[in-house]
């Protein structure tokens, strides 16, 4: 699974400001800055001074492709955030980023203090934030058709491998595990809403993504939820607490079956997955299969459960499998016999 995380640089104090902060001041000139927020302000590279959209939002965070976002093209994108937050006592933050083709600078009071471009780093920045009120600016460019960045300042928590997440569940109870799999969010602000039907038993969930997302749990009938367990651990959870963030595995979003060919030179390509494989896997880890799954590529929203896993359904799966394998043999095998008649 990539992760894209912020590099770190070091920096010197600046005996002057830098070019940055002289372009932030002149397009925030009598801008109001929002506390515990960040005003948010979007621009096209074609005109750098200009602003196109400004707006308050709760994250650093865009999402879109081609020129949907207010008329300007992805690669043509700047973006500029800045903030005042204030902190009761003294605090460590992981900085977490998940971004493409891009460049990233997060500055807090007037100082760089970490930034870069996009990265396959697995380990967060961690910062100390004193007590007291402070300025975050993040300032984007982006490269790309599409633009993509999350961050998040999180506390400090372990990543875990998925093995010893699962050790923490407890092992005193009945549960049904629910697997939502994603690829992204469809949202601006990479937000996803999950929302949980009744269970007759308590839940374990499973929210795998492929790039970062800020999962919103909605629970209205109060199901008991043992564990969260996060495939992305740049990823945020609202709605629930003591999320566990998986670092090493992430589930795929298709398992609607496999979409095999057979091309040239006797080679058997297949896209996709099936449920019994993924259930398969998870039993290995769990001791014990899925109840329900969903999956989507993006989504505003996600439903579970949305397919409850039965015999059936693990059955009909094994059955489309077995048929696959039996393609697979066909094509791979020189019948010379038939060929040299």
């Amino acid at each position: 699974m990539r992760f894209l995380i912020i590099l770190v640089l070091a920096f010197a104090a600046f005996s002057q400001e830098s070019n940055m902060q002289k372009w932030a001041k002149e397009i925030t000139a009598d801008a109001q800055i929002p506390q515990d927020k960040f005003l948010a302000f979007y621009l096209n590279k074609d005109e750098p001074k200009k602003v196109v959209f400004s707006e308050n939002v709760d994250r650093i965070s865009v999402n879109y492709e081609g020129n949907s976002f207010h008329e300007i093209p992805s690669p043509n994108l700047m973006a500029y955030w800045v903030g005042e937050f204030n902190f009761d006592a003294d605090v460590e933050k992981m900085v977490l980023g998940d971004y493409g083709w891009s460049t990233l600078v997060i500055a807090v009071d007037g100082t760089d203090v970490l930034g870069g471009t996009s990265s396959n780093q697995k380990r967060p920045l961690t910062y100390k934030f004193s007590k007291g009120k402070h300025k975050i600016e993040a300032w984007f460019l982006n490269d790309a058709h599409s633009s993509e960045l999350f961050v998040d300042f999180k506390d400090v928590e372990p990543f875990y491998r998925q093995k010893d997440a699962v050790a923490k569940i407890p092992a005193d109870k009945d549960y049904d595990l629910w697997l939502g799999a994603i690829y992204e969010s469809a949202q601006m602000n990479n937000r996803v809403k999950l929302n949980l039907a009744k269970s007759a038993k308590p839940i374990v969930l499973l929210l795998s993504s492929y790039r970062a997302v800020e999962w919103e749990i909605s629970n209205p009938q109060n199901n008991e939820i043992l564990a969260v367990l996060i495939y992305n651990p740049i990823s945020s959870v609202r709605g629930v607490s003591g999320a566990l963030y998986v670092e090493d595995y992430r589930y795929t979003e298709a398992a609607d079956g496999l979409k095999c060919e057979c091309i040239s030179g006797n080679v058997f390509h297949c896209d996709g997955s099936e449920i019994y494989d993924m259930n398969g896997r998870v039993n290995g880890i769990f001791g014990r299969g899925l109840g329900a799954f969903a999956g989507k590529h993006a989504v505003n929203s996600l439903d579970l459960p949305g397919l409850v896993i039965t015999p059936k359904i693990l059955d009909e799966s094994k059955a489309r499998l077995l048929s696959v394998e039996a393609d697979r043999k066909k094509c791979e095998s020189t019948q010379m016999d038939d060929v040299f008649r």
